[in-house]
This record gives structure tokens, C-alpha cells and sequence, in this order.
């Protein structure tokens, strides 16, 4: 109480998700606590809350460029925009799916790093090609994240650029010969 005509009220909130803003919060104060009015209660005038409408995304960030001769040194790093790791202790290669990948790349491991983010060890077996890969992204498995939006999240498109091999012969004369 800040005087007899003022209070702050300390107010706490649950964390319980809403999408729709609200227009006409406010509070009644009993009758029984005013000294002028005890016939009826005190109603504030109204506050708006407004509401954070969430858009689960994911992001992934090499570690260094993306390239065919290096893939089996690569870590991505996977960031959860307006999500969480349910548990980032317990996830696993197989909570992931690796989209429009190279023939040989694989999941060598995922360690969980916060709520938000984890690192993702990448592993290659070689298998040469040619043409990149323009369209790299990878899939987090809905079964792990929070809020549950029916679907995983796919993240960003990255590039895996190929190495174009030109072979070389070169002959030399042979002093011998």
C-alpha cells in the first residue's frame, strides 16, 4: 500500500500460452476493503494485454563452410526460434532427418547444448558428386519440441558445394629411354 488512495499490485503470471489479445483486463476491488463505498465493488478501468502469437521456426549454422572435401569434419549448429527442446539432455541422431543431403552424409552425433540449441556432429562417407547441393536442411523430429504444432520444424536451406575434380596427366621423357 502506497497510501490510503493507492496500491501496487504485484501480479504473476502462469506461462500459460493465449493467442488472442485481451482487451479488458481490470481489477474489482471488494467492498469490504473501501472506507466510502460498501455497497458495491471498485472495478479499475480496463489494461490491454497483448498476446505473442508463437512461429516454431529452426535455423541451422555451419560450423564453416559446407563443402564436399570437408563434410566429414562439419558440425551445424540448430537453433529453435519460439520453441524448446523438451528435454535437451536426451536427444539423439534419430530425433533428426538430414533433407536433400549428399548420398554418404550422415548423423554422427547431436549434443543438446540449452533449451534452445544443440550442436549436430555431421559424418560422410565419401562419395563424390559433382553438383551442388543447394537445398540442404534438416528436420527436428515434433516428438522432441514444445509448443506441438502437428509437424516438425525444417529449418533453412544451406548450400553443400561440390568439388569438381579435373584430371591431369603429365608425361615426361625418360632419359633412360
Amino acid at each position: 500500500q502506497l497510501n490510503s488512495r493507492q496500491v501496487i499490485l504485484n501480479l504473476t503470471f502462469d506461462g500459460t500460452d493465449f493467442d488472442a489479445t485481451i482487451m479488458n483486463f481490470s481489477v474489482s476491488i471488494s467492498k469490504n476493503v473501501l472506507l466510502q463505498s460498501k455497497t458495491t465493488n471498485l472495478q479499475t478501468n480496463n489494461l490491454t494485454i497483448t498476446a505473442y502469437i508463437e512461429n516454431p521456426a529452426c535455423t541451422i549454422t555451419p560450423d564453416a563452410p559446407l563443402t564436399e572435401q570437408t563434410l566429414d569434419a562439419r558440425s551445424l549448429t540448430i537453433t529453435l526460434i519460439d520453441a524448446i527442446f523438451i528435454d535437451f539432455t536426451t536427444i539423439v541422431p534419430a530425433n533428426f532427418t538430414l533433407l536433400n543431403a549428399p548420398p554418404g552424409l550422415s548423423i554422427e552425433r547431436v549434443t543438446g547444448t540449452g533449451s534452445k540449441t544443440a550442436v549436430m556432429d555431421l559424418a560422410f562417407t565419401y562419395n563424390d558428386f559433382d553438383t551442388d547441393y543447394k537445398d540442404f536442411k534438416v528436420d527436428v523430429d515434433e516428438a522432441i519440441i514444445l509448443p506441438d504444432i502437428g509437424s516438425g520444424l525444417v529449418s533453412n536451406s544451406l548450400t553443400i558445394s561440390a568439388f569438381v575434380e579435373t584430371p591431369a596427366a603429365a608425361l615426361s621423357a625418360d632419359s633412360a629411354l
